[in-house]
């Protein structure tokens, strides 16, 4: 009984050193600050960009939890928005409130590019 026991522990032991292992090899550099330049209207006369920074998972999954439409597909873009300008996702050009999209096209352009991009990095 003593020797089964051992044997089982000892198994036990070796699948958790071989989980560790490939939990190990499978770690990737951190997203955390990683950014991107989208254009918004690209190719039209009112072209402009928005610098992207990755805000890390954790708020990442907030943004996305927060804006997300219960037994819905879709999401909230005021909520969303709020939260990315909130959480500095935008960087360049600075920007305070949604209000900045009274005078810059593409709001809905640049929900979705954003929401891409955030999603990129949560399932890459």
């Amino acid at each position: 009984m003593a020797v089964a026991k051992k044997n089982a522990t000892q198994k036990l032991a070796d699948q958790l050193a071989e989980q560790k292992k490939k939990a190990e090899a499978a770690a990737i550099p951190s997203k955390l600050g990683n950014t991107r330049i989208i254009k918004i209207h690209k190719g039209k006369e009112d072209e402009y960009e928005l610098m992207l920074r990755y805000p890390g998972t954790q708020i990442a999954m907030e943004i996305l939890d927060d804006c997300m439409k219960p037994g819905e597909q879709g999401y909230f873009r005021s909520v969303f928005m709020n939260d990315v300008i909130s959480n500095n996702v935008i960087v360049q050009p600075v920007i305070k409130s949604v209000a900045f999209f009274d005078e810059h096209p593409g709001l809905i352009e640049a929900c979705d590019e954003i929401m891409d991009f955030i999603a990129q990095f949560l399932n890459d």
